[in-house]
């Protein structure tokens, strides 16, 4: 695993890699990173989830370096799937690698949509959990992804099956957009 101290780094839960593929979104997570000197790391526990054809994408992109896969500390995982029965593998990956992180000195942000999981690891671990909605956020906001495709991918979200109310989607639309600027027309 490569983290250098001080970098900031993403740990990326299935869900987010998913949509990230899915949603053709894969240039603009490069760009993402490259800008903000970012590393994106994925769980070894989150491949595992994944169906073949996802896993194979998961692959080329460990190979060309833009994703790193790795697995947290076999003990810390083990306590967290201990205490918190109802998450999965996933998810109990991403927030046992983040902790790992966390207590070597690295910025690490997990990222992942379940709610329980976020709630537990603000409320229970003390960290800073976001999802999927933030990170097509952060990529428009830096110029990686244009705004309009990132108003359209968050409109689009609920439709992939996604729990997202229409307020969080319109609050951060007209975030994105600023006031006075017309969204456009999801499809």
């Amino acid at each position: 695993m490569t983290t250098d101290h001080g970098r900031r780094v993403l740990i990326l839960n299935a869900s987010v890699v998913i949509e990230l593929i899915e949603m053709d979104l894969i240039e603009a997570l490069a760009l993402y990173k490259q800008r903000k000197n970012l590393g994106l790391l994925v769980p070894r526990q989150v491949e595992e989830e994944l169906d073949e054809r996802t896993q194979n994408v998961l692959q080329n992109l460990v190979r060309e370096g833009l994703l790193e896969l790795c697995a947290p500390p076999e003990e810390l995982f083990r306590q967290l799937r201990n205490v918190y029965l109802g998450l999965g593998d996933g998810e109990l990956g991403v927030l046992a690698l983040t902790l790992h992180l966390r207590d070597e000195g690295v910025n690490a942000i997990p990222v992942l949509d379940d709610r329980r999981a976020r709630r537990i690891a603000e409320r229970d671990l003390n960290l800073a959990p976001h999802g999927t909605v933030w990170l097509v956020k952060q990529m428009a906001e830096t110029g990686s992804l244009s705004k309009s495709r990132a108003v359209s991918t968050i409109r689009s979200l609920r439709s992939r099956g996604f729990y997202i109310t229409d307020d969080i989607v319109e609050a951060i639309v007209n975030q994105l957009m600023g006031a006075g600027e017309e969204p456009p027309i999801s499809p």
